[in-house]
């Protein structure tokens, strides 16, 4: 059975499961592109993300988050632009797992749930 979101919440599905009278609520997100900065980036919509999973978490149940595409922004990053013109298999051998740290640190509340 669907569980109703917050309009202002980002786009979600959920999905409710019975297991022995245990309440679980599977949520799937997308499209959340969490980068450096560079690239058209708002405190608001990490805002509204903490904000939206407060109120997952609020409901009492346990609560099984699964984001299935998207979660961070590498190839919008002031990295790659740096980069300049080269091919996408260049561009794929030459990302630092340094960037992803850089990507937390931006975002701690995020990071932090």
């Amino acid at each position: 059975m669907a569980q109703e979101v917050p309009a202002e919440a980002p786009e979600a599905e959920a999905e409710e499961h019975f297991d022995g009278g245990i309440s679980m609520q599977k949520v799937f997100i997308s499209d959340l592109h969490l980068g450096d900065g560079f690239f058209n980036e708002t405190e608001a919509f990490e805002e509204d993300l903490v904000q939206f999973l407060d109120f997952l978490t609020s409901s009492g149940k346990e609560i099984e988050l699964n984001i299935v595409g998207d979660a961070l922004e590498l190839l919008e990053s002031r990295y790659v632009k740096e980069l300049g013109l080269i091919s996408f298999d260049e561009v794929l051998e030459r990302i630092h797992p340094e960037m992803i740290d850089e990507i937390f640190n931006i975002h701690p509340s995020f990071v932090s749930l």
